[in-house]
């Protein structure tokens, strides 16, 4: 028996034909998730169960996805890619189950993308965005840099909102703005780290300032031996680089730009965290958990004056439980504000998947509104 008709263009069998998700492979996900992301893991636990069973193995994939094109020499990371779209295209056909039979994660994810009816789309978008890495292409622009970020976390965000069941058309709206802001609070982090993998996602219409240009900072970078440092990056899991410090001449135009990106980011968190609303009230205290857990590493950059040559910016332990506290009594509050069958209404309403595709485009004038909207505001207060 085969699944064609679902307007989400998934075309494979049932999950009785290849066999359900095994407890170890969920085990196995849910091992990924904490020990690859603290944050992601702390927050996730708040979630139902089902849907941190769920999240996990995105998560999981979306893991694999990256360090499939991260931890192989550049020379082999276009063949990486090819295999990884070999099994997108297994999971998502009728006839690919041998190719993915052995690999609990894919067996699992093929699981979650059946029951939860998520779009080809979105984790081919993903597959864009590690494609971009590979080829390693410097912004040119803002909206360059957002087609990035759209790829490798807004989608994550909106396969989240299958996973939760999501109706609301502007939620999906919200989840992508959230998901734009985390990978700008990644960027702002991980400047130093990026740049050791010769790689800047700072776009260059930010750097403008700067009296050389990004070809030129990139011939100084491997050629000034004073910026190399002892300390192996944390992104490297398992490969051992040394970590370079930005060349003296780009220090002060990357501050600048991190800057600007931080401010952008806190705009799309703040129309990320207005679909919360739309959530049931222990998934939407997990999701505003795990957003202002990542906000609250654009304070310690701040503080850190957005030096790219800092450490790298870590939210303590103490620190995640306040904001998981905070977080717990906003949400708190809207459902005493929505009152008690309000809120049993909405999760009876998520009984069905999101009704449409979100694709960037519809998504960039949404975010470049977003950003005009706060920006005229703030005049105005002025």
């Amino acid at each position: 028996m085969t699944i064609s008709s679902d307007p989400s263009g998934i075309d494979f069998e049932t999950p009785h034909s290849f066999g359900l998700m095994s407890d170890q492979a969920a085990i196995l996900c849910q091992h990924i998730i904490a020990a690859n992301s603290k944050s992601f893991s702390f927050a996730a636990q708040f979630l139902p169960r089902h849907a941190r069973t769920d999240a996990s193995i995105l998560y999981a994939w979306c893991r694999r996805v990256d360090d499939a094109v991260d931890e192989v020499d550049a020379a082999e990371a276009p063949l990486a890619l090819e295999i990884l779209q070999l099994e997108l295209d297994a999971i998502y056909s009728s006839t690919g189950a041998p190719l993915i039979a052995h690999d609990p994660i894919l067996i699992a994810f093929k699981d979650v993308i059946h029951r939860h009816s998520i779009p080809k789309y979105y984790p081919q978008e993903l597959l864009k965005g590690m494609e971009m890495d590979v080829k390693n292409i410097t912004y040119e622009s803002l909206s360059e840099l957002y087609q990035y970020c759209f790829r490798v976390a807004s989608v994550v965000g909106l396969m989240m909102c299958h996973i939760l069941k999501i109706r609301d058309d502007r939620s999906l709206f919200n989840a992508a703005h959230l998901g734009i802001a985390m990978q700008l609070t990644n960027i702002c982090r991980d400047v130093s780290e990026d740049w050791s993998r010769e790689r800047l996602y700072l776009p260059r219409e930010l750097l403008t300032s700067s009296s050389l240009s990004v070809e030129e900072h990139q011939k100084t970078m491997r050629t000034d031996e004073s910026s190399v440092s002892s300390v192996p990056s944390t992104r490297s899991r398992g490969q051992r680089f040394h970590r370079l410090d930005l060349p003296i001449l780009m220090r002060e135009p990357a501050r600048r730009a991190i800057h600007e990106l931080l401010r952008l980011a806190d705009i799309h968190y703040r129309s990320g965290y207005q679909g919360i609303k739309s959530l049931p009230l222990r998934a939407g205290f997990a999701i505003q958990a795990a957003g202002m857990i990542y906000q609250d590493i654009g304070r310690i950059i701040r503080e850190n004056e957005c030096d790219p040559n800092q450490p790298r910016a870590i939210t303590s332990k103490p620190r995640k439980v306040y904001l998981a506290l905070l977080s717990l009594s906003w949400c708190a509050l809207m459902s005493s504000w929505r009152g008690f069958r309000s809120v049993f209404r909405r999760q009876k309403a998520h009984a069905h998947t999101p009704a449409f595709t979100l694709q960037f485009d519809e998504l960039y004038s949404d975010l470049t509104n977003a950003i005009h909207s706060i920006d005229s505001s703030q005049r105005e207060s002025v």
